[in-house]
């Protein structure tokens, strides 16, 4: 006495066949553990008559051509994704340009930030080499000599000329500068 299958074997089944209309899901559950149709046993499922030998032959050379054109897409897709690989590991062989003109990262910055992660440094220390970074200077000066970075610097100004409340000025430089 065989147990029915439930109806997520069943849909499982019909998923990994990919047989998508009804008359060859019933034909499939039917023909459980047997060998799965060909493209022209399905088609011939889904009609009523016979098929002719030149509508069959139709039906494989499409199948073939469904195939070969998938084969070429996949191969075509491989290819352009091993020249990206290339191209782009070219591209990061120096990273120096990536550093200095995309990231904006100046040769003086790693010496700087040794410097202000010093206890001891001075502001006199700090300031030659942070003069290198216009970028920076002017708020790690702010930041250094009076103890409050950009946000607080813009957040004081928006409050000034009413862009923003004061409350929302004080959310602001919790979040960004604390």
């Amino acid at each position: 006495m065989s147990q029915s299958p439930t109806p997520q074997e069943l849909i499982q089944q019909r998923f990994e066949a990919l047989f998508l209309d009804v008359k060859s899901a019933r034909f499939m559950v039917k023909n459980t553990g047997q060998p799965a149709l060909s493209v022209v046993e399905i088609e011939q499922s889904k009609t009523t008559r016979s098929l002719l030998r030149i509508e069959k032959q139709a039906i494989q050379e499409k199948d073939l051509n469904t195939k070969s054109t998938l084969s070429f897409l996949a191969n075509i897709t491989g290819q352009i994704n091993l020249e990206v690989e290339r191209r782009v590991e070219e591209e990061l062989k120096d990273i120096e340009p990536i550093y200095s003109k995309i990231i904006g990262v100046d040769e003086a910055l790693p010496e700087l930030l040794d410097m202000v992660s010093i206890k001891a440094a001075t502001i006199s220390k700090i300031e030659p080499i942070a003069s290198e970074i216009p970028w920076l200077f002017n708020d790690l000066m702010k930041f250094v000599k009076f103890g409050y970075g950009r946000c607080s610097d813009h957040a004081s100004k928006d409050i000034r000329t009413g862009y923003m409340t004061r409350d929302k000025g004080i959310e602001m430089v919790r979040k960004y500068d604390h």
